[in-house]
């Protein structure tokens, strides 16, 4: 099983368009019963995580995840993970 590196994402600090010119992507994780957690993952991570073709991934914060959606831009660029 493939675990993707993800950091904390402090929402009051830096802007997600920030985050991207950056090679990050704002994340955020969903669970059932549970806050969601605002996170950042490397571009280089993500790139990882589509050429694994799984649909079950760990996350560095020792979480199982299932990547539900990737939001993309009107030129299809990535702009947000959802897990």
């Amino acid at each position: 099983m493939i675990t993707i590196k993800v950091q904390d994402r402090d929402l009051k600090g830096i802007s997600n368009a920030a985050l991207r010119k950056q090679n990050f992507l704002p994340a955020v994780f969903y669970h059932h019963h549970e806050e969601s957690i605002p996170l950042i993952v490397d571009k280089k991570e993500l790139q990882k995580l589509i050429s694994s073709h799984q649909s079950v991934f760990k996350l560095s914060n020792g979480k199982m995840a299932i990547l539900k959606s990737m939001d993309r831009d009107v030129y299809g660029t990535l702009i947000h993970l959802n897990f």
